[in-house]
């Protein structure tokens, strides 16, 4: 604001002073002009006051005779044609300096007021780009702020985007720890739950009474009843507990 200010009047004192120094220069030219005219007059009347004077002081010799009176008042009135012929002269170019003067100081006094236009309506243009640019300067304020105001937001997403980061991290971690604690976990499970099934053909007596199974183990699954495999065979029955797989005889399984 301070920078447009500065510009505005230094436009405006260069306009003034540039229509000062052009009036200032005009209003000289005319004044020697009409001091040079003055003058001019001014030696043209002392002359003819000073030639009265001194034709008042000259004595007057008139002829004695009638012809050369004649002759004398016709000698007189050429020199007065020619004083009179000379002072028209003078007067016709004294109009016409006048004249000229007039039409020169017309002349200027057109081309200042064409000046004054000129530099009236400069000065109006650069008022109304001194307006645009105060409000483009308030628009870029304006911008500034708003620009400032989301840097401001920005930088608090991030910083949260940051801490939420943090926390997916921390939380992920966790996660694989407790997958990993579950994994551990199931596989000890599995391990305690495992069964290990005892092959008919290893085991000749019922684990329970140890009395021998009496026919060929030869067998085929006839039934499932809740946690028990019945086995038949050709002759007998043996079956498998399901919590142990150990091989028992039905009396066993069914006592046991």
């Amino acid at each position: 604001m301070k920078f447009l200010l500065n510009v505005k009047r230094k436009l405006v004192n260069f306009s003034k002073c540039e229509y000062q120094t052009t009036v200032v220069v005009e209003r000289d030219i005319f004044k020697r002009e009409l001091e040079k005219v003055q003058n001019e007059n001014d030696v043209l009347l002392g002359k003819h006051i000073a030639k009265a004077q001194q034709m008042r002081n000259e004595d007057i010799n008139l002829p004695d005779t009638t012809e050369e009176l004649q002759f004398y008042c016709l000698q007189k009135q050429e020199e007065l044609i020619t004083i009179k012929a000379a002072k028209e002269n003078m007067e016709e170019a004294l109009k016409g300096d006048i004249q000229m003067l007039k039409n020169q100081l017309m002349g200027e006094q057109t081309t200042k007021e064409r000046l004054e236009d000129t530099y009236t309506q400069e000065l109006d243009n650069l008022r109304e780009k001194l307006g645009i640019l105060e409000s483009v300067q308030q628009e870029l304020k304006l911008q500034q702020s708003q620009n400032d105001e989301l840097d401001k937001r920005i930088n608090a997403l991030l910083e949260d985007l940051k801490t939420r980061e943090e926390k997916i991290s921390h939380l992920q971690a966790q996660i694989e720890e407790l997958l990993a604690a579950k994994m551990e976990l199931e596989k000890i499970r599995q391990s305690d739950s495992e069964v290990r099934w005892q092959h008919d053909e290893d085991v000749p007596d019922c684990n329970t009474c140890k009395k021998p199974f009496k026919v060929e183990k030869k067998s085929s699954i006839v039934a499932i009843a809740v946690k028990y495999f019945v086995w038949s065979a050709r002759q007998g029955l043996y079956i498998v507990d399901r919590k142990n797989g150990n091989l028992k005889c039905v009396m066993c399984a069914i006592l046991f």
